[in-house]
């Protein structure tokens, strides 16, 4: 579990970059499964948080990224794809995405 005692402390940490956000997201996930046997229903998607935090990471850390929704599953859940790519190559990304959304996305 993290030291931290409240969001300002974990704000803080992440601005001194003494803490990243899939650390952060880990850490609570860790926590949630320690407290399985309270009496609600809690619904948890670890990979979905996990990544979620990683994109937003590498947002921060200035690298290109696009999120483009692709389907949705039989089971009415959304899918998608995340795609990265480096510094100042974001005209390429773009290209790369119609192309992606152009071949594969079922929702047009």
């Amino acid at each position: 579990m993290l030291p931290f005692r409240s969001l300002h402390e974990i704000r803080e940490a992440i601005n001194r970059q003494e803490l990243d956000l899939p650390s952060l997201v880990e850490s609570y996930l860790e926590r949630i499964e320690e407290r399985k046997n309270l009496n609600v229903f809690v619904e948890v998607f670890d990979m979905e948080a996990l990544d979620s935090a990683r994109l937003i990471q590498d947002k921060m850390a200035g690298i290109p990224a696009i999120s483009l929704p692709l389907g949705m599953h039989s089971n009415s859940m959304p899918f998608g794809i995340q795609l990265m790519t480096r510094s100042f190559n974001e005209t390429e990304l773009l290209k790369f995405s119609k192309y992606i959304l152009a071949k594969f996305n079922t929702l047009a």
